[in-house]
């Protein structure tokens, strides 16, 4: 009784250290820093969308001419002799500025979808790492059951080497299948161990015991052309094209050159003082703004090369993961269905039996193995199944 009562204490204790998806979720929006540094980036472009509207400061200038070296002082002995103060000020045109700023404002928009598509990376992963642990702990809680029926068959084998030599081969044949059987399963507890370092790695937490249900095991069906007008990458790039587009237009704009204005205020002191202004413009003669907006074009017509290589990739991706899926799917079904139930059926006749014997009974232990094998291989389907819905899920959009 007092051991039973220890059990549910230490089963309450483990449940309460559990972690869970949420938990995982809510700790990797928090502390995962590839998220940080996205935030970080879309907060600069915001601050550059507001900075490419700003006009260049006015520039103060104060000073003297005409200073004579005989006597620095005097100030009255030549008409040109002025101390002056001047203003200047560069002054864009053909709408430059707004060109600018569009053309951040479409960047930090790109940073944000950026940072979603990441997010639906990110929660990819950790849907592939949980669904891999909880399948790993049945493949390990049918491990330990094999060990058990391997221990019951050779303890049968030891009791006939009594009666006969020849069963030597079997006994050590047993032994090699129960070590096997046991570095199997430190494999699988190892691969527990990296999934935990893995989840921990994502979200800045540590991962104790995990709390978590597979998802519902149905196959995915995706409308590949809305899925791929929906994923954040692809309209990132979408973007990326408008945002060179964009770009030939200032880069159109900025064949009108911006004016620079100057004005000065010129004092004398023996003679009148003067206001002075001029106005400098660049002639724009050698052709480098052309040149400038051939090189924007070409890198429109590239950034649609690369989004019409995304498509592809994108559709070919998702129909690659819906037949690897499908054919899990079968395979897991065919195994459960087909292969188990024949081999149960017949355990069930050996079991029913009427000769319990040990050579019965050794049946009944090796078929019994067979199953479970069977059943590990059935959990690999379903790995494989549960591989590909977390990796769907990426490209349907699904996110922290």
């Amino acid at each position: 009784m007092k051991i039973l009562t220890f059990s549910l204490s230490f089963a309450l204790v483990s449940s309460m250290y559990a972690t869970t998806l949420s938990e995982i979720k809510n700790s990797t929006l928090q502390n995962n820093q590839t998220l940080k540094i996205y935030n970080s980036k879309i907060d600069i472009s915001k601050q550059n969308e507001l900075l490419s509207l700003k006009w260049s400061n006015i520039i103060l200038g104060i000073g003297a001419n005409d200073i004579l070296i005989n006597d620095i002082s005097a100030r009255d002995k030549e008409a040109m002799q002025t101390q002056f103060i001047t203003l200047s000020q560069v002054i864009p045109t053909a709408s430059k500025k707004q060109h600018q700023q569009k053309i951040q404002h479409t960047q930090t928009t790109i940073y944000k979808l950026l940072q979603d598509d990441k997010k639906s990376n990110i929660y990819s992963k950790i849907m592939q790492n949980l669904n891999d642990y909880i399948l790993i702990s049945k493949k390990i809680k049918l491990l330990k059951k094999i060990k058990l029926n391997i221990k019951d068959i050779r303890i049968l084998q030891n009791q006939r080497f009594k009666t006969t030599s020849i069963a030597q081969i079997d006994i050590v044949k047993s032994n090699t299948k129960y070590l096997n059987v046991i570095l199997q399963i430190q494999q699988l507890q190892s691969l527990q161990k990296l999934i935990k370092i893995d989840l921990q790695n994502i979200s800045y937490k540590s991962i104790n015991n995990i709390e978590y249900t597979l998802p519902i095991y149905k196959l995915d069906i995706i409308k590949i052309q809305k899925t791929l007008i929906n994923n954040n990458m692809y309209k990132a790039l979408k973007l990326k094209t408008l945002k060179y587009e964009q770009n030939i237009k200032l880069q159109e704009a900025k064949k009108t050159a911006d004016i620079k204005l100057n004005v000065g205020y010129y004092q004398r002191e023996a003679f009148d003082d003067y206001v002075a202004f001029s106005i400098n413009y660049p002639l724009s003669i050698y052709g480098s703004e052309n040149i400038k907006i051939n090189k924007a074009k070409q890198e429109v017509i590239q950034s649609k090369v690369l989004l019409n290589e995304f498509k592809n990739e994108f559709t070919t991706k998702i129909l690659n993961l819906q037949q690897n899926q499908n054919i899990a799917y079968t395979n897991y079904g065919f195994i459960k269905e087909q292969i188990i139930p024949n081999k149960e059926y017949i355990l069930n006749i050996l079991v029913s039996n009427s000769s319990q014997n040990q050579i019965n009974t050794l049946k009944q232990l090796k078929l019994k193995n067979e199953i479970l094998k069977d059943e590990l291989r059935a959990l690999n389907e379903l790995q494989k199944f549960y591989k590909t819905k977390a990796k769907l899920a990426y490209y349907k959009g699904q996110t922290l």
